[in-house]
């Protein structure tokens, strides 16, 4: 089935929201929104390992968590951009990029348009360009954004890959680009 946009609303509105946790993320005390794999892995329907939720800043981040951790949780893991809080043996990945300051933006700002998918807090549906045609036509297409390790571009890259989305010659020889561009 090919979707459209009212369809990808009715999708996340009847499945994905009870898949990735929303009541726990409506609850959350500041704004923020659920992006990327979970999203895509709810619309497809693979199992989700955790939820990626992002904020607006580090500040509404820290402040998110410190309430998280007073009430309930554990946190499993920390770095620069993110804390992993394990809360009633689920995991929720607490993420804030300096410069992504909307949903909107952070959708632009993935590495392949089949993860800019977003779901904010109050229900707003959010996606980058190319996310449908990508969606329907299970191409995988690198964007250039969204800075990673090489070898983690890799992982990434296979993820998506046995989820059934595959590169278009033009997308194959961009990403393969991308490495030689990192390399020093």
């Amino acid at each position: 089935m090919v979707m459209n946009e009212q369809d990808l609303k009715q999708v996340i509105n009847k499945s994905v929201l009870d898949k990735i946790h929303f009541e726990f993320i409506q609850a959350l005390p500041l704004y923020c929104w659920v992006a990327g794999g979970s999203v895509i892995d709810s619309i497809i329907g693979k199992e989700i390992n955790d939820v990626d939720i992002f904020f607006a800043s580090k500040q509404d981040k820290f402040e998110t968590v410190k309430h998280v951790l007073k009430n309930e949780g554990q946190i499993i893991k920390t770095w620069d951009k993110g804390v992993k809080i394990n809360i009633k043996n689920f995991c929720y990945d607490f993420i804030s990029y300096e410069n992504v300051k909307t949903p909107k933006e952070c959708v632009e700002s993935f590495d392949f348009t089949v993860c800019g998918v977003a779901v904010d807090k109050s229900g707003e549906i959010f996606y980058c360009d190319y996310f449908l045609n990508d969606y329907n036509k299970r191409l995988l297409r690198y964007t250039g954004n969204h800075i990673t390790l090489p070898r983690n571009k890799s992982i990434r890259a296979l993820k998506y890959i046995n989820k059934g989305f595959s590169f278009n010659e033009e997308t194959q020889k961009a990403w393969i680009e991308s490495f030689t561009n990192n390399i020093t």
